[in-house]
């Protein structure tokens, strides 16, 4: 009996061990690379007084038109 509780404790070990090192690698990887931060885009809503914002472009939005613009 107590050589088979010896035998879980040091699998448990072993995987909790490797399951750490796993995650902090994967986690370091993931942390370093190099991800976009999402841009929010303005929602269209009228004003207080009911008159609607004059629609407004993002500097993507002017990029990506004078790209389709260009033959």
């Amino acid at each position: 009996m107590r050589n088979g509780l010896v035998q879980l404790g040091a699998w448990a070990a072993a995987t909790g061990a490797a399951v750490a090192l796993s995650w902090l690698g994967v986690h370091a990887v993931l942390t370093g690379a190099a991800f976009e931060q999402p841009t929010a885009l303005p929602l269209p809503s009228p004003k207080a007084d009911g008159t609607p914002y004059t629609v407004t472009t993002t500097p993507d939005q002017a990029r990506a038109t004078e790209r389709a613009g260009t033959p």
